[in-house]
């Protein structure tokens, strides 16, 4: 989704992946976004998980996103703000992907 400047909603997420069942809500889900944002941000790629939002209300990543961003070091001051300039920083690097 990325590479598309997309999000995409946990539910549409869960219901993608093939390898093992998870719930939308589920720890082992926020288990595994947290491992893949970990590791992109020591990459220096930037949370990519910034694109896996709530299917309603805001359309924003949960607390989850947040509370992570904060573990990994990042000012959170204002969330929607944080997450709109992550998401740009994703777009721009994953845009130039094959």
């Amino acid at each position: 989704r990325a590479k598309v400047r997309g999000t995409i909603p946990y539910q549409e997420l869960v219901q993608k992946v093939q390898a093992t069942r998870l719930a939308p809500r589920s720890t082992r889900l926020f288990h595994i976004l947290g491992v893949i944002s970990s590791g992109e941000v020591r990459r220096g790629r930037g949370m990519l998980t910034a694109v896996v939002v709530q299917k309603n209300g805001a359309m924003e990543p949960g607390s989850g996103f947040y509370r992570l961003a904060k573990s990994l070091g990042y000012k959170v001051k204002t969330p929607k703000e944080f997450w709109l300039r992550e998401l740009k920083r994703i777009y721009v690097y994953w845009r130039g992907k094959p």
